[in-house]
């Protein structure tokens, strides 16, 4: 294509005006590919498209790809053994036992006295997975926080205290399980 930026009219509408985009240089529709931050836009040209009366039936219909998806394709092509991708409870669990091997039950405080220290880390789990998340995608290790007494709850502050020190246990649990995350294909 000869333009590098197109504008969609303020008026049109969205997806049928990208779709008009796409094939107006006589593009066959099955070798474009769309690639969006998510997948619900594509669920939307594909409605466009199965509305269009001026291409020819059967139609191979184009690629949608989201961004997490292509760095996924991406990573599982190039990995070399099959990857399982860990979700939010998935990595939220490896983390406790991370945890666990670093300093056993005394990690959790005073404050986890008398509970399953399972139940009282898997929410502070799920936040530290999301973390480690952002800082994968961006390619950032985490560093420890020190003083995180302050402005945090006892058992948070000890979590980001050991930062810095709990992030490399976390990647090489994966590393060993071939898991694969969403930050980690990012990364990659």
């Amino acid at each position: 294509m000869s333009r590098v930026f197109y504008a969609a009219p303020f008026h049109a509408d969205f997806p049928g005006a990208l779709l008009d985009f796409a094939l107006s240089e006589g593009n066959d529709p099955h070798n474009v590919v769309f690639l969006f931050p998510h997948n619900r836009p594509g669920k939307y040209m594909l409605r466009a498209l199965a509305v269009r009366p001026d291409l020819p039936r059967p139609l191979l219909e184009p690629s949608f790809r989201s961004i997490a998806g292509l760095f996924g394709a991406l990573r599982a092509h190039f990995a070399g053994v099959p990857l399982w991708n860990a979700g939010s409870l998935d990595r939220a669990g490896l983390l406790f036992e991370c945890i666990q091997a670093m300093g056993g039950m005394g990690f959790f405080g005073p404050e986890g006295k008398g509970i399953d220290p399972s139940t009282f880390f898997f929410p502070w789990g799920f936040h530290l997975a999301e973390l480690f998340e952002e800082c994968l995608a961006n390619g950032v290790p985490p560093a420890d926080i020190a003083h995180a007494e302050a402005g945090a709850a006892p058992f948070a502050a000890r979590i980001l205290e050991r930062l810095g020190r709990i992030f490399p246990i976390y990647a090489e649990a994966l590393r060993e399980r071939t898991w694969t995350t969403p930050g980690l294909d990012a990364f990659h």
